[in-house]
């Protein structure tokens, strides 16, 4: 079933275009609130999506470039020059609706997504974010894991699951559970080649390479005001990728410095990213220029 009250009113027709760059819980929640369905075109972009598709009102781009062209029908937040909500949270406003339950939703995937303050997770808890990171293991097509996570986002507003809670173990996201669990196990591995370092302001930093998905909270659980991680091997394409993290500190200025060495980097105040086509700076590259700034 579809959620029902929004989605379909700024596009109409049977099929509809829709281009993201990689699936992840705002690039679901947003297609959710705009009505995509699963036999609409979807179609993935290496980076941004091509600048004629960019420019078409009847193509729905999902973090896929445009940040800031709502009116164009792009939502996205990544343009490191401009302060912008999460692409659900745009979409919301969009579409001008007023659901107590999807604004709820907004507010989750605004946290997990970095765009808001996140705090300390229960031990015990089985969160959201852990079910969809696990559904992103066991599904591996972009455009399946797509329609998957809007589907899952779906049932939780269908059977009034609080996002912020304990998320219950539904017969269809037990084995994405399992697969969550399989990649923490995995974590714990992986943590002990964990390296900390100190900036030159004093601040405790941490870098740790992984192969597989998450790590940040990891650092930060071991006292990192400063979290990198690094997958030599990520996407379909394998290609480096980094992501730069704090609980608080600004980061920001991150971006500017590592644009002009390499174009591409984005994100907000508190995480950052390389670029989507991947980086060819190395890790003692990114360490470096984290102690000097900070």
């Amino acid at each position: 079933m579809r959620c029902q009250g929004f989605g379909r009113r700024i596009l109409d027709g049977s099929h509809v275009k829709v281009v993201i760059q990689k699936p992840d819980l705002d690039t679901c929640l947003t297609g959710l609130i705009l009505g995509v369905k699963e036999d609409d075109a979807i179609s993935t972009a290496f980076e941004n999506a091509p600048v004629e598709l960019l420019s078409d009102p009847k193509v729905f781009c999902i973090e896929a470039g445009g940040s800031g062209q709502v009116h164009l029908n792009n939502f996205d937040h990544h343009d490191p020059g401009l302060n912008l909500p999460a692409a659900s949270r745009q979409a919301y406003a969009a579409m001008r609706v007023c659901h107590e339950k999807l604004d709820r939703l907004v507010r989750y995937v605004e946290m997990i997504d970095g765009c808001a303050p996140r705090p300390p997770q229960r031990e015990g808890l089985i969160g959201l974010s852990s079910i969809f990171s696990g559904m992103m293991h066991c599904i591996q097509n972009m455009r399946a894991q797509f329609v998957e996570g809007i589907g899952m986002l779906n049932t939780v507003l269908e059977q009034d699951i609080d996002p912020f809670g304990n998320i219950p173990l539904i017969p269809q996201w037990k084995r994405y559970y399992v697969a969550w669990l399989k990649n923490r196990m995995h974590l714990a591995q992986v943590l002990k080649s964990i390296e900390i370092f100190d900036t030159n302001g004093g601040r405790r930093g941490g870098f740790l390479d992984n192969p597989g998905v998450g790590g940040l909270g990891c650092l930060y659980a071991k006292g990192c005001d400063i979290g990198i991680l690094s997958c030599s091997s990520f996407g379909p394409g394998r290609v480096q990728k980094y992501t730069i993290g704090s609980t608080g500190l600004n980061i920001g200025i991150l971006i500017l410095s590592l644009n002009t060495v390499e174009p591409g980097w984005g994100g907000r105040s508190t995480i950052i990213g390389s670029p989507r086509r991947g980086s060819l700076l190395s890790p003692e590259f990114i360490i470096e220029t984290v102690v000097k700034i900070f």
